[in-house]
Order: structure tokens, then C-alpha cells, then sequence
């Protein structure tokens, strides 16, 4: 059990990308839901909390390990990819930008 933001966010991806190393998308699937999960059930006028942080730092982390974009379509929601573009935008330059979704989109066939 985490007992900070910080603790979650590391262990979501830590899972998340293992996941992805194992190949078992189903698993990485139900990290990526279950980071969601987690910031839907606060308040949606609430953006400064620990489950904002949490879920930040998670999908920063996504961003910045560019050994997982080839694999990220069968591990991660194509919503969840889509709706979190302004959080790899603020990581990443727009080349890198465009090998990120590149790597989602081929992965996703």
C-alpha cells in the first residue's frame, strides 16, 4: 500500500511498465483503468489534490520512458491516450510528440 502520492504514482508505473516488458496488456490495461478510476471518484473542481499529483506524475512517467511508446496502443485506452495529450505535450517537444503517437498508433493494429 502507498502511503504517499508520490509511493502510488512510482507503483502504478512501475506495474504499468513491467506490464508492458511481460507483454500482459491485459494488465497494463487494468493499471491505466485503475489510475483513472482513482481521479474520477474526487471532485472534478479539485486539481490540486494528491490524486492529481498522483496521476500526473503517472502519465509524465509514460511520457518520459520512450522504450514502452512502441507498445503503449495495447497498453493504454485510446481515450485515456487522447485525453491526456496536454500532459505529454508539457514533457515533450513536438518531434518526440509525434514518435509517441506514432508508436501508440501502430501498436493499437
Amino acid at each position: 500500500m502507498a502511503e504517499n502520492p508520490y509511493d502510488l504514482w512510482i507503483t502504478l508505473f512501475f506495474m504499468f511498465k513491467s506490464s508492458i516488458v511481460n507483454e500482459d496488456y491485459n494488465e497494463a490495461l487494468r493499471v491505466s483503468e485503475y489510475a483513472n478510476w482513482c481521479i474520477s471518484k474526487t471532485s472534478s473542481s479539485d486539481i490540486s489534490g494528491p490524486h492529481q499529483a498522483t496521476l500526473m506524475g503517472f502519465y509524465e512517467s509514460i511520457a518520459y520512458e520512450k522504450s514502452i511508446w512502441p507498445k503503449l496502443g495495447k497498453a493504454l485506452p485510446e481515450r485515456q491516450f487522447l485525453e491526456n495529450i496536454g500532459t505529454f505535450r508539457y514533457c515533450l517537444n513536438e518531434s518526440e510528440i509525434e514518435l509517441m503517437n506514432q508508436g501508440f498508433t501502430l501498436s493499437k493494429k
